[in-house]
């Protein structure tokens, strides 16, 4: 099962863009094919974002995994170490880099992901917005260590 391209239309309807300019966007759980990673690509003019980071989960135990950066003009490829589990050491280096985690995750991983997410962006974020959207499980995550700091 793949998210819709007109859910992700759908629900990012529903955020200022503007927001998102000079940001970087980490799509955790996306392939090259992902209607996410298509989704931001044809849209780059209308957001604005500085660079759109993608990494997925490896299907096959000997299966070579990439990161993917695309800033608008150019996309680059490095090979990762590991998996590319969303929870492995360079995913979180990742995922602390970023502005925005936007995914929708695995079903059978899901709850895996919202700890791991949070729990990874509680300690390093120092971001000024905070916004969680879901729609089914598609998950946008902007967090602010000081509005975190200030619900707890």
């Amino acid at each position: 099962f793949y998210t819709q391209y007109s859910d992700i239309q759908k629900e990012l309807e529903h955020y200022d863009k503007a927001k998102f300019k000079d940001k970087v966007i980490y799509l955790p759980c996306d392939r090259p094919i992902s209607n996410f990673v298509a989704y931001f690509k044809e849209h780059y003019e209308d957001y604005k974002y500085k660079e759109l980071v993608y990494t997925y989960i490896a299907r096959e135990e000997n299966e070579e995994v990439f990161a993917y950066r695309f800033d608008g003009k150019k996309e680059t490829k490095t090979k990762l170490r590991g998996n590319g589990a969303f929870q492995s050491d360079e995913c979180i280096e990742i995922m602390k880099r970023a502005d925005w985690v936007i995914t929708n995750p695995p079903f059978s991983l899901l709850f895996l992901f919202l700890f791991n997410s949070i729990s990874v962006l509680a300690i390093s974020a120092y971001k000024s917005n905070s916004v969680l959207g879901m729609i089914f499980s598609i998950f946008v995550i902007h967090f602010s260590r000081e509005k975190l700091l200030s619900t707890i």
